[in-house]
């Protein structure tokens, strides 16, 4: 990682970032679904604020060494007692890229290279790693963010009406 980069735990200040960046990042993904655009930025604001207050989740900051408001990138993950570890996201800026930081934030939520991880999204940072000798180790599972007890997810978007039963 660079010398002029450091990491550390996400702050409430960081929130903001984070969420934009996520939802951008990903909006123009395949993978983001069938989701009509009017309903994806608060579908998945709900579902990445659920995936960042996690109990067994944590996000991890990458910034400036000199000025830590400053962020270069982020990483969410953890280690869930159904599917042990588990990136859900990682992101870093377009021009920071390509020095390491990527790796480091992954790293830091405690998945090595050579252990086998579940991920969640898949997203065009992702693929890149993906492709590499370092972190071909990953598998593909949506569904591990989804199913999680202790955590019921509560959407903040009004239920859509039950088509196939009316008046429910």
């Amino acid at each position: 990682m660079a010398d002029d980069c450091v990491l550390r735990e996400l702050r409430e200040d960081d929130r903001p970032f984070v969420a934009k960046s996520w939802l951008e990042s990903f909006a123009g993904s395949h993978d983001a679904g069938p989701i009509p655009m009017h309903l994806y930025r608060p579908v998945y604001r709900a579902a990445i604020a659920w995936l960042i207050g996690r109990s067994d989740s944590k996000t991890i900051v990458a910034c400036s060494a000199e000025n830590d408001s400053l962020i270069l990138g982020w990483s969410c993950g953890g280690n869930t007692s159904r599917h042990g570890k588990v990136l859900h996201y990682v992101f870093v800026k377009s021009w920071y890229r390509r020095r390491g930081i990527a790796t480091s934030l992954i790293a830091a939520l405690g998945l090595a290279p050579a252990e086998p991880f579940i991920y969640t999204y898949r997203t065009p940072l992702w693929r890149e790693l993906r492709n590499s000798r370092s972190w071909g180790r990953g598998k593909w599972n949506p569904l591990a963010a989804r199913f999680r007890t202790e955590d019921p997810y509560v959407p903040s978007v009004p239920d859509l009406p039950d088509q196939a039963n009316p008046g429910r």
